[in-house]
């Protein structure tokens, strides 16, 4: 595998639907998870920054102390009910795992290891499509289960065995 230090991998790998969905993936997971912890942290530093605000303001022996002290500690409710119906934190880990699948398959496949030990390249270009696929239907079925439930109250499908098809993320390509 001399192709692998200088980065440059040959065609027939970079040109297949298999390693394309890959990267294709691996980079939407990687940036959800990047954004949806962003807004966690964003949101949990001003919640920080709020709640310890609240004893300064209340020190404030005019009216508008109090009205500062009541309107951080309503920011901070408006702020958590914003994270719990956006579940970045949730989202953040779960998007940063699958990434981190991806990632692994990525790196087995170019090392030719774990599953694709043995196979010529047509057959591990196979197996990584059928993986990524898997790996990939899995999560959106979690995803529906979980979206289900919370609409609903009611537990969601159980995600189908690998291979079936299955209903995609609307935010996901």
């Amino acid at each position: 595998m001399n192709w692998l230090p200088d980065g440059k991998l040959p065609d027939e790998i970079s040109a297949h639907p298999g390693w394309k969905r890959l990267e294709d993936q691996r980079t939407w997971y990687s940036e959800r998870s990047a954004y949806n912890e962003r807004c966690y942290h964003r949101i949990k530093v001003s919640q920080i920054i709020l709640a310890s605000s609240i004893p300064l303001f209340s020190l404030i022996e005019l009216q508008w102390g109090r009205w500062l002290a009541a309107g951080a500690g309503a920011v901070i409710a408006v702020l958590e009910a914003v994270q719990q119906l956006n579940q970045y934190s949730r989202l953040w880990i779960e998007y940063r795992s699958m990434a981190e699948r991806l990632k692994r398959d990525k790196y087995l496949f170019l090392a030719g290891t774990g599953p694709y030990q043995g196979l010529d390249m047509d057959a591990r270009l196979a197996t990584l499509a059928m993986r990524v696929e898997d790996l990939v239907s899995t999560e959106h079925e979690r995803w529906v289960a979980n979206v289900t439930q919370a609409v609903s109250g009611q537990p969601g499908p159980k995600p189908p065995p690998a291979g079936a098809p299955v209903l995609a993320h609307p935010d996901h390509p």
